[in-house]
C-alpha cells in the first residue's frame, strides 16, 4: 500500500487531536509519545520532528483550546454596545468551560509547564496580552459610547481577568455555581461601579 503523504498542519492537526485523547484518557503523566504516535498512526520519530516533548504537545493542545476566543471576541464586537459585548463573552468563555471540563485540567497543567520555560512563557503571554488588548478596547469603546464612566482601563481588563479565571474554576470543576450566575457576580463586582444608567 502507497504511503499517504500529508500537509504539515494536517498531520499537526492529527497528532494534537490524538494527543488530546491520550492525555484525556491518561492524563499528563500517564500519557507518553510513543502512545500518542501509535494512535495517530505515525513514528515517534515523526511526533518528536513536530514536538520535542511532551510539555511542547500539552502547550499546543492548550493553544487550540483558545482558538474559540476569537469567535467569542467577534460575537461580543457585534452587541450594541461595550456591555452588551462584555456580557456575551463571559457568557460565552465561560459556557465554553462549562461544556469541557476536563480541559480546564489541561489548561491549568500547561500554565504550570509554562513557567518552567521561557519560550513557552513568552508564548503564553503574547496570547494573554491579545486578550487584554480586546478587553482593554471594549472597555474604552464603553467609554467613548458613554455606557461606561472614566476608569483604569487597564486595570479593570485586569480583573476582568482573573475573575474569569476564578469563575471556570466554579463553573466547570467544582460546579457550584451556573455561568448566568457567575456573570452577574462578575459584572456586579467589577462593572457596576463604571458602568453609566
Amino acid at each position: 500500500m502507497a504511503r499517504k503523504w500529508k500537509r504539515g498542519e494536517e498531520r499537526i492537526r492529527e497528532l494534537l487531536d490524538a494527543a488530546e485523547k491520550e492525555f484525556l484518557e491518561k492524563g499528563y503523566e500517564g500519557a507518553v509519545i510513543v502512545d500518542i504516535a501509535k494512535r495517530s498512526g505515525v513514528s515517534p520519530a515523526l511526533m518528536y520532528r513536530y514536538f520535542p516533548d511532551k510539555a511542547d504537545i500539552l502547550s499546543s493542545v492548550c493553544d487550540r483550546m483558545f482558538e474559540p476566543l476569537d469567535v467569542f471576541m467577534s460575537s461580543a464586537d457585534e452587541q450594541d454596545d461595550a456591555v452588551a459585548a462584555l456580557h456575551r463573552f463571559l457568557i460565552d468563555y465561560l459556557s465554553f468551560w462549562e461544556r469541557n471540563p476536563r480541559l480546564v485540567e489541561f489548561y491549568f497543567l500547561d500554565r504550570l509547564h509554562t513557567m518552567e520555560d521561557d519560550q513557552r512563557r513568552a508564548r503564553y503571554i503574547g496570547a494573554k496580552s491579545g486578550f487584554f488588548v480586546w478587553l482593554h478596547q471594549t472597555l474604552a469603546w464603553g467609554v467613548e459610547e458613554n455606557v461606561l464612566g472614566e476608569h483604569n482601563k487597564a486595570a479593570l481588563a485586569e480583573a476582568l481577568m482573573y475573575a474569569m479565571e476564578g469563575a471556570m474554576i466554579h463553573v466547570a470543576i467544582l460546579r457550584d455555581t451556573k455561568v448566568k450566575r457567575a456573570v452577574a457576580r462578575i459584572e456586579r463586582a467589577l462593572l457596576w461601579d463604571v458602568r453609566k444608567g
